[in-house]
């Protein structure tokens, strides 16, 4: 999760990662190990896990980009994990998520990033709703 994140208006020429770190994110994984269980957090402070053996070390979804990132596949429920941390609680009056995520096919509801306790926050593909990416906040 990003806790706030700067205007990227004017930032023609600097890569997102710099625009990422620069904006203090809360915690930034970027799920590019090429093996391992953890997920490192590049602002250390809430490493994550690697649940069920995704493949990891694959081709990102930029063509031409050196960096690796994670494969899941749905029917065996691969995911990153990050404990549950008041850093990661909706406490304030904005939150800001980002992802980028490429699909090769959707099962009805894919999850790119999902927080649940009571309350919490997902983004997910809806291949029944077209591949249309939603972004909702559980209240309880």
């Amino acid at each position: 999760m990003t806790a706030y994140v700067k205007s990227l208006a004017g930032c023609l020429g600097v890569g997102f990662y710099t625009l990422l770190v620069d904006s203090a994110p809360i915690s930034y994984w970027r799920l590019g190990e090429p093996s391992g269980t953890v997920a490192a957090d590049v602002m250390g402070n809430n490493v994550g896990a690697y649940v069920t053996g995704p493949t990891l070390g694959v081709t990102g979804a930029l063509t031409g980009d050196s960096d690796t990132a994670m494969s899941v596949l749905a029917a065996t429920q691969n995911y990153a994990s990050a404990a549950s941390s008041v850093s990661l609680k909706l406490l304030g009056s904005g939150v800001t998520v980002a992802g980028w995520v490429k699909t090769s096919g959707a099962s009805t509801y894919s999850y790119a990033l999902r927080k649940y306790t009571s309350g919490g926050y997902a983004i997910r593909i809806n291949a029944a709703g077209g591949g249309v990416v939603e972004f909702f906040i559980r209240t309880s």
